[in-house]
This record gives structure tokens, C-alpha cells and sequence, in this order.
């Protein structure tokens, strides 16, 4: 046995992933004599893991070996959206909502509010830590636009774990799905029924570009959220580097939207804290824009929480 396929049989995953990187035709192998034993060993690996080998092997595996690959790692990532998305919850419902008249109250949220000053006993609870629980908020709708040009290649796994937790959370509002790089494509547009694991499947397979076109993605979504109700509360989610290569300025675009987030994975690391240059400067001065530098998978799941908390 040859010591790539020991380590495949010990599930050594970072040695294949390491393999991957260098002889794809190798790690193809080794990945087809895993056999039955395919599901014990991919379970060893980490989501981005599984995610960037699959990717470095794809080009010269075979179609049965990738859908076996596939049909395996998608679940997992959606697994992981929905555990991350159900954190998440839990953190929305510790958030503070004071009472107004007239409002439900919520009496849970109350003694939790009462509890947490130290107090035991309702005879100290006070009018300013009542919370109260309110109904008809407006129906949000969620575009997500996602750079895929072939400086975020390393990037995808993020995109497509944090793709899956907005999905799970806008699940009682609308969310469409653009994928970019000097052309856009939908992976799925509001009302259109799609099933996520075929969104993240389309999302994890496709190839990385090189140009990169931020004024188209940034239209699509302008003429897509303007198929929605008037009270509808409308988010564009932007995962970028922000270096467009061509294409028009799209900060008069951005200045029409009603709220854009944009998830910024700057190159340096530095510049988050000297300040961003160039277009993600242009984007700060508008009052509509929030932008979260990711340096990490981490700051990605917090910005997406505190977007869904707005």
C-alpha cells in the first residue's frame, strides 16, 4: 500500500486535502478505493475541507465519483447552515425588545430581563425591563449576491454555509441568489420554488472566474427587488473583494438601494483598519451601507446574525 492510500485509510483528511492541492489525479484515486468506507472517511474532514478537495479533483474525476462526493458533502453543509442558523436564534431571542402600550407582552423575555439585573422575585420588576412581543412585522426580502470571480475561490465553503443560513432564516420572507463574476447568473429567483441543496450543490460545483463586474450583480438586484411589494423591507447581501476589473461604477446603483450589507473580504490585512480604499470607500459614505470586513469564518456568521436583527 502506498503511503498515500495509508493515509486515506486513516483517515489522515488533511494529508488528502494537501494531496489534492498538488496531484489531483492521485487524490482521485485514493479517493475512488475508499470504496464503502467512504462515508467514515469523508465524515473525518472538515466542511471547507470537503469542499476544497472536492474542487481540486473535480476536473479529473469522473462523473458517478463526483455525484458520489456531492451527494455526500451537501448535506453536510446544510447540516452545518442549519446548526449555525439555530445559534443564531438563540442569540435573537436574548435581544432586548422594550414593551410600548398597547403591545403584547412577552413574559418570558420579561423575567429573563428581570433575572439578569440580579433580582429573584417579581416584586422588584420594573416598567423599563418589561419586554413585549410584537406581530405583523413587514415581509423582508433578501438578495444575495455572490462573487465568485477567482479571487475568492478559497472563500466558496463561506459562501455557501452562510448562502445556507440565510436561506433557513428568510425562510418565512424571499430571498434570490445571484452568482457573479464579469456575468451574473440566478441560482434562484423570489417566489421560485428551489431546493437549497440543489442552490448549494450549483454553488460548491461551479467554476471560479477571473474578471470581475460589480455593476451587474449590483442592477440585477435594483430591477429584482423592484418586483416586490412597496412595504416589503429589502436587503442586498454582497459577498465581494470589491476590485471590480471592468464594467460601469455601481455606487449610483448602490446609493437606489434600500439597505445594502456588504460582506468584505479585503486582501491586506490591514486594510480594515487604515480604511477601506478605492470602491469600499465610496460605499462607507453612503448612509445605506453597512459593511463587515471578513478576515474569518466567524466574522461572517456575525455579520449575517446582525443582519437578520436589523
Amino acid at each position: 500500500m502506498s503511503v498515500g492510500e495509508q493515509a486515506l485509510m486513516e483517515g489522515k483528511g488533511r494529508s488528502l486535502k494537501e494531496l489534492s492541492e498538488t496531484n489531483p489525479h492521485l487524490a482521485r484515486r485514493l479517493v475512488e478505493k475508499a470504496g464503502k468506507w467512504i462515508n467514515t472517511y469523508w465524515s473525518r474532514l472538515s466542511s471547507q475541507d470537503l469542499i476544497q478537495v472536492y474542487r481540486n479533483i473535480k476536473s479529473v474525476a469522473r462523473k458517478e465519483e463526483r455525484r458520489r462526493l456531492m451527494e455526500y458533502l451537501v448535506p453536510r453543509i446544510i447540516l452545518e447552515a442549519h446548526r449555525l442558523y439555530d445559534a443564531g436564534v438563540k442569540v435573537r431571542i436574548k435581544e432586548s425588545v422594550p414593551y410600548r402600550p398597547g403591545e403584547e407582552w412577552d413574559e418570558e423575555a420579561t423575567v429573563d430581563a428581570l433575572f439578569a439585573t440580579g433580582a429573584i422575585d417579581l416584586d422588584h420588576l420594573r416598567y423599563d425591563l418589561i419586554r413585549s412581543r410584537r406581530k405583523g412585522n413587514p415581509r423582508r426580502a433578501f438578495v444575495i449576491l455572490a462573487d465568485k470571480s477567482s479571487s475568492l475561490t478559497d472563500s466558496i465553503h463561506h459562501i455557501a454555509v452562510g448562502t445556507g443560513m440565510i436561506a433557513y432564516a428568510a425562510q418565512w420572507d424571499e430571498v434570490s441568489i445571484v452568482v457573479f463574476d464579469r456575468e451574473i447568473q440566478f441560482l434562484k429567483h423570489f417566489h421560485e420554488v428551489r431546493d437549497l441543496g440543489s442552490v448549494i450543490e450549483q454553488m460548491i460545483d461551479m467554476d471560479s472566474g477571473g474578471a470581475t463586474d460589480l455593476f451587474k450583480p449590483i442592477d440585477a438586484a435594483v430591477k429584482e427587488l423592484a418586483r416586490m411589494p412597496l412595504l416589503t423591507k429589502k436587503k442586498v447581501l454582497l459577498v465581494s473583494d470589491c476590485i471590480p476589473t471592468l464594467g460601469k461604477n455601481p455606487v449610483p446603483l448602490v446609493s437606489q438601494l434600500e439597505s445594502l450589507n456588504l460582506f468584505y473580504f479585503p486582501h491586506r490585512p490591514e486594510t480594515a483598519e487604515t480604511g477601506p480604499e478605492g470602491l469600499v470607500r465610496e460605499f462607507r459614505r453612503l448612509p445605506n451601507v453597512h459593511i463587515f470586513p471578513i478576515h474569518g469564518f466567524n466574522d461572517l456568521i456575525h455579520g449575517i446574525y446582525e443582519v437578520f436583527m436589523q
